[in-house]
């Protein structure tokens, strides 16, 4: 069963008797599209959508490959979840719509340290780091006593809770005053 057959059932009873439906496409998901974190995954999602109303043009119909490439999931469900959480109470913690957050380029502010090493591994640019390996230690006082270290090498980041036995940088900070920095880098960007 699909998050959608409500919907689809809904338009089926409500539609004009005289109507011929030829394709229905539903993505879920669509929201996320526009993240800069999916740019690449959206590209085809989109270009697959364009090729679907070519198709219901010449044929009126979709070609199955081209439905699959238009519903391919765009990454970890959980991933999504959690990121998706920070990002609304971060909407709600600065009273603003999701495009007011966009408009004024916020990022989602983690309250956690779990919150902080899944958002911030994505902010990081692995590839900036060339063929080095940095390792780079985040030392947290304040409302959030804790540590992590991220590790670049390879292209990927890796986020670890505690302390690195040879960090490359170590930024030592208040948790709320670094995401302040963070949202306020953003903002006058």
């Amino acid at each position: 069963m699909s998050e959608f057959d409500a919907l689809k059932n809904f338009y089926k009873q409500t539609k004009h008797k005289e109507s011929n439906t030829v394709a229905i496409i539903c993505r879920s998901g669509a929201s996320l599209l526009s993240s800069p974190f999916l740019q690449k995954r959206a590209k085809e999602v989109l270009d697959a959508t364009k090729q679907a109303g070519r198709e219901l043009v010449k044929t009126m119909k979709i070609e199955p490959e081209t439905m699959k490439r238009i519903t391919q999931s765009l990454g970890d469900a959980k991933l999504f979840d959690q990121m998706g959480n920070i990002f609304w109470q971060t909407c709600i913690d600065e009273g603003v719509t999701p495009k007011q957050f966009d408009e004024r380029k916020l990022v989602p502010r983690p309250r956690t340290l779990e919150e902080f090493m899944l958002i911030f591994t994505y902010g990081l640019n692995a590839k900036a780091a060339g063929d080095q390996k940095v390792f780079v230690q985040f030392k947290f006082s304040g409302e959030v006593k804790d540590a992590c270290y991220f590790k670049i090498a390879g292209g990927k980041v890796s986020p670890d809770a505690g302390i690195c036995d040879i960090p490359d940088l170590t930024i030592e900070t208040p948790f709320a005053v670094w995401m302040k920095i963070r949202n306020m880098r953003n903002y006058r960007s």
